[in-house]
């Protein structure tokens, strides 16, 4: 498991690589994909909890 220590020393050094601006298209796209998957995950559960009511 990171520390906090881990987590900003990790945040540090990928800013220093990508630089500001890129880094923050970077964690855009990601947190983009973190809401697809999430919708979908529902979307696979609701599904599933439909199928077997109907059952």
């Amino acid at each position: 498991m990171l520390s906090t220590s881990h987590l900003i020393l990790v945040a540090f050094v990928a800013l220093l690589v990508f630089g500001g601006k890129r880094l923050s298209g970077i964690m855009r796209e990601f947190a983009l994909g973190l809401r697809y998957f999430k919708r979908g995950a529902n979307d696979f559960s609701r599904k599933r909890n439909h199928f077997r009511r109907n059952r």
